[in-house]
């Protein structure tokens, strides 16, 4: 199966990327516009194509789109993943240990 994108993650996806406070309370969003990253990634998610999602909103390019996607995957891979077990299960911290 040959991807709908062209490589795997953008090198600069800052030029179609933006967060700013002021627009949709701070989330990642395509620059221009008030359409958030995880929006772009929903459509996905609910198995629509890039072909697809550009028909749905006209005025994005297929770049920013990928630039999307390669934002997420960044984010991601930076991430660490905790067990709520292991979180859960760790003994309290001595009361000398316990900041004030």
């Amino acid at each position: 199966m040959q991807s709908q994108f062209t490589h795997c993650c953008m090198q600069d996806y800052s030029n179609y990327i933006s967060i700013d406070p002021k627009i949709a309370l701070g989330k990642p969003t395509i620059k221009g516009t008030r359409i958030s990253v995880d929006v772009i990634l929903d459509q996905f998610a609910g198995g629509k194509t890039v072909k697809e999602v550009l028909k749905g909103y006209p005025h994005l390019t297929k770049k920013q789109i990928e630039a999307a996607i390669s934002y997420a995957a960044t984010r991601l891979r930076g991430e660490r993943i905790y067990r709520l077990d292991d979180i859960l299960s760790d003994p309290p911290l001595p009361q000398h240990e316990v900041a004030h």
